[in-house]
Formats: structure tokens, C-alpha cells, sequence
């Protein structure tokens, strides 16, 4: 087989995103959204947008459930 080459060559996007690391954790106590961003070195901001949330800062989180957050560098 021969390698791609031109137009048909794999290349990084220039203006590609890049991608955040994330990792599950769950709930294991009764804790608000904002508190758990927070703990966790985010915002609710970020945190709806990893987890397909529209969630306040106020909402209370279901214990045994799990959000993903972005990797602490």
C-alpha cells in the first residue's frame, strides 16, 4: 500500500478545536452543582457544556450519579 499523499494526505486542521481531557467522577454526597464545579476547579459553565447540561448553580446532584470534568493540568 502507498501512503497518502496530496489532498488525500491525513493532516491536522489548522483552526481544529483542541480537545479537552476529561474524566468521570461520581457523586457520592449531597452537593450543589456550583459547589461541585468548584471543588473540582471549574464552572457550571464548562461543566454543562462536557456534560450536555443546562444545569444552575444551585441544583442539587443525585447522589451514585456521574458528571464528567476537564483534567487539572
Amino acid at each position: 500500500t502507498t501512503p497518502a499523499t496530496g489532498a488525500n494526505a491525513s493532516q491536522p486542521t489548522a483552526g481544529a478545536p483542541k480537545k479537552t481531557a476529561i474524566y468521570p467522577v461520581l457523586i457520592t454526597e449531597k452537593i450543589s452543582f456550583g459547589e461541585f464545579a468548584a471543588k473540582h476547579g471549574t464552572t457550571t459553565t464548562k461543566l454543562n457544556e462536557l456534560n450536555g447540561l443546562s444545569l444552575d448553580g444551585s441544583t442539587i446532584l443525585a447522589v451514585e450519579s456521574e458528571l464528567y470534568i476537564p483534567a487539572q493540568p
